[in-house]
């Protein structure tokens, strides 16, 4: 049987798995099926007492929670136990929203009345990534269960404990039956989705992964939502406050390491305040405190795997042969761990590898632009389209945001998601959204009831 391990960003060997084997994830198939039959029928009332009970139990275990996705993934402490609190009050989000997500909308169209609602549909198969191990589970599995779906959920080969560590919350919730955990190997996607009990696929991951996994979706007819990477434009216009945008600059692109789909990755600024934002950034750069995970005041913790730690340099340095001017860190930390010192590079030619590859690590490439339209232009000219910032004065960067081709613009802060809100690119970004009524009518059936 195929193994896997979970290997702690030290390169410490934490413990070894199994994936299972194609009967095992069949029979998991019929269980979350057999229990959807049953579980679509609750009453709204006991799926909300549900919810809010897995709620207060992330809450009083959200410490514990948090330590064993720092201790598997790098994530700093302080950073996960903001992540588990995101997952729980995602959770109460739906709880308190679920009554009114169910209401029908009536119509009188041609003299006759109508109503549109929203059903459950089956059993949904959920794909989750190393990054956000916890809430990315969340996210899209607390929608479904509140509409009534059963899930079943694949978690990143890299971050099996926390996977195991939540479907214990999930059982302690109520939820025993409908949440299901597997370890399935890439090579068993095409068995998952072609059986005929699966209703649909949500992912978050890679662009070239999100393609191969929606093409096999395709194949069966099953709906997929796909979350994948992004190159976002992070654009600072001329009227900016430079120490804001500095700021904000260094909390989008160094949270999580840099290991965010929808973190700023490209930033464009405007060539009259490109040499004072430079410099406050490279200060503000060189302030954080690199260390270990489960210390409160590091800010910066290992990359998730070493993989990563190389595929990171390895971009940089074919940014540097491609005229990119290196101004700072950009290089592994000669210590035990994949740690890496976050990199400042300026460029010149927007064809740059940096400019036109998701970076998924701590590095900021710099353009200064000439005039708007320019600045414009770059955000757009990229095969992505998840998040994108805007700083400057906020009428001015309103308008300037709305030009931008992407699934979300944020004016004056950092792209991130909200529980109430729609999450989700355009282009290689993906499709579908995810939260609030918009994540919650993905997978539903909406229902056409006429009346004569």
């Amino acid at each position: 049987m195929r193994k896997f391990q979970s290997i702690d960003p030290n390169g410490n060997l934490i413990q070894t798995f199994e994936f299972e084997k194609d009967e095992q994830i069949l029979q998991k198939i019929d269980i979350c099926h057999s229990n959807y039959e049953q579980f679509s029928q609750t009453s709204i009332q006991e799926r909300q007492q549900k919810l809010l009970k897995l709620s207060e139990l992330l809450e009083s275990n959200c410490e514990n929670d948090a330590k064993i996705i720092s201790e598997e993934m790098g994530k700093p402490l302080q950073q996960a136990i903001g992540e588990v609190k995101k997952s729980a009050a995602h959770c109460r989000y739906y709880a308190e929203n679920l009554e009114q997500f169910l209401q029908p909308t009536e119509f009188n169209v041609n003299g006759q009345k109508q109503q549109v609602y929203y059903e459950s549909t089956g059993v949904i198969y959920i794909i989750t990534p190393f990054n956000f191990p916890h809430f990315q589970i969340f996210k899209p599995a607390i929608a479904n269960l509140a509409l009534g779906n059963t899930v079943l959920v694949r978690t990143a080969d890299s971050t099996p404990r926390v996977g195991l560590n939540i479907e214990q919350r999930f059982k302690e919730a109520g939820f025993e039956n409908s949440y299901i955990n597997i370890f399935s190997s890439p090579q068993q996607l095409e068995l998952i989705l072609s059986n005929k009990k699966i209703q649909g696929v949500n992912f978050t991951g890679s662009s070239g992964a999100g393609a191969f996994i929606s093409q096999v979706a395709g194949k069966y007819l099953k709906k997929s939502v796909m979350e994948l990477g992004g190159s976002d434009p992070f654009i600072v216009l001329e009227d900016a406050d430079i120490n804001q945008a500095v700021q904000l600059a260094v909390k989008g692109r160094l949270f999580n390491c840099g290991q965010v789909c929808c973190a700023s990755k490209r930033f464009i600024i405007h060539h009259q305040i490109y040499e004072e934002f430079k410099q406050q950034l490279i200060q503000e750069v060189q302030k954080q405190k690199i260390g270990d995970p489960l210390e409160p005041t590091t800010q910066i913790g290992p990359m998730a795997r070493a993989d990563l730690v190389n595929s990171i340099d390895n971009q940089l340095k074919r940014a540097i042969e491609q005229g990119g001017r290196l101004l700072l860190g950009g290089e592994k930390l000669d210590q035990p761990g994949n740690y890496y010192k976050p990199a400042i590079i300026e460029i010149d030619n927007l064809q740059n590898i940096l400019f036109n590859e998701e970076t998924f690590g701590p590095i900021f490439p710099l353009y200064q632009y000439k005039n708007e339209k320019q600045a414009i232009q770059i955000a757009n000219d990229t095969e992505y389209g998840l998040g994108s910032v805007v700083i400057g004065q906020s009428e001015h960067a309103l308008k300037v945001a709305k030009k931008i081709k992407s699934g979300m613009t944020f004016v004056n802060t950092i792209t991130a998601s909200n529980s109430a809100l729609p999450f989700g690119g355009i282009k290689r970004s993906g499709y579908g959204r995810e939260c609030g009524i918009y994540g919650f009518a993905e997978f539903a059936n909406t229902k056409l009831l006429w009346l004569e």
